[in-house]
Order: structure tokens, then sequence, then C-alpha cells
């Protein structure tokens, strides 16, 4: 019987070692795959806001079809509060969207502030600073994502070895 109790203990240690590695090494992807997303969607935007000339409802309901991560709901959401024409400040709009799809915790706080100065660019009236102020913040995004993507490298699966390890050392200390 108890036999059978510490390999049920050791058992629970190391398949909690295993997730905890795991979310570690998903949450790095997960941001990862936000930063690429957020350039990927600014590039799309300056071509159907500047070039097709798209009202930002209708821009920002096809980027929201084209994107994987939280940012679909993100742009989901500000679509249809511009669709309302409460009179907000579209700066507003974009915060409380970001605020509300986007996960707590994810990003630093310099980083959800880039988010949230994107707004400038995505609601310009002038067509050439908008074309701009969005290379800028894409190119913002393309530097963020490309350093995030080195982490991703580096260290998902060195979080995921080294819960494992973690783990074993636990079980080595208890048993």
């Amino acid at each position: 019987m108890w036999v059978i109790v510490k390999t049920a203990g050791i058992l629970c240690i190391m398949v909690a070692s295993a997730v905890t590695g795991a979310e570690l090494e998903r949450r790095v992807k997960r941001r990862w795959l936000l930063l690429r997303e957020m350039y990927e969607t600014l590039l799309f935007l300056e071509k159907e806001m500047t070039y097709h000339r798209s009202p930002v409802r209708e821009a920002f309901d096809y980027a929201s079809k084209r994107c994987a991560t939280e940012l679909s709901g993100v742009l989901a959401q500000t679509a249809e509060r511009i669709g309302q024409r409460t009179g907000e400040p579209f700066a507003q709009m974009w915060e409380e969207s970001l605020a509300a799809q986007l996960p707590q915790g994810l990003f630093a706080r310099e980083e959800l502030e880039l988010f949230r100065e994107t707004s400038v660019a995505l609601c310009g009236t002038d067509v050439v600073m908008q074309k701009t102020l969005l290379e800028k913040y894409a190119d913002r995004f393309r530097t963020m994502s490309e350093r995030e993507a080195e982490v991703c490298r580096e260290k998902g699966g060195l979080y995921r070895k080294l819960t494992l390890a973690a783990g074993a050392f636990l079980v080595i200390l208890l048993f």
C-alpha cells in the first residue's frame, strides 16, 4: 500500500512539473505570436487604410478575420464600438478593447503602452501621416517580435527541461 501512495505522489509531482514547464513555454510562445500578429496586422491595415481607403471599421473587420490570437477580439470589439457611433474618442475605444481582450500579465507595462500608442496611427485623417505612423509602429512591433522569437527559441524548451529537473529533484528530496 505504501508503495502505491509513493508512486502516486511521484507521478503527481512529475506531472505537475511537466504541466508547469509546458505552460511557461506556451506563455513565451503566445507573447511572440501576439507581437508578430500585431506587426502583420499593422502592415495589412496600412494597405487597407492608405491604398484601398477602406473605412476604419471595415478595415478592422477584415483584419480581425485574418487574426488567430486575441488580437482578433481587440479588432472586432473596436470595429463594433466604432459602428455604434457613440462619439467616444477612438483612443478610448482602442484602450478599452485592449484591456478587455489581451490577457492580463502577459506583457510588461511598456509593451502595453506601445499597443495603446498605436491608436494614433490607426485613426489618422491624413493619409501620408497615417502611412508613416503605421510603418513606424509596424517596425517597432517587428523588432519586438524578433526579440521575442529569439527568447522563445532559447528559453521555450529550457523551461520545460528545467521544470522536469526540478520535479525530479523534489521527488528525490521528498522520497
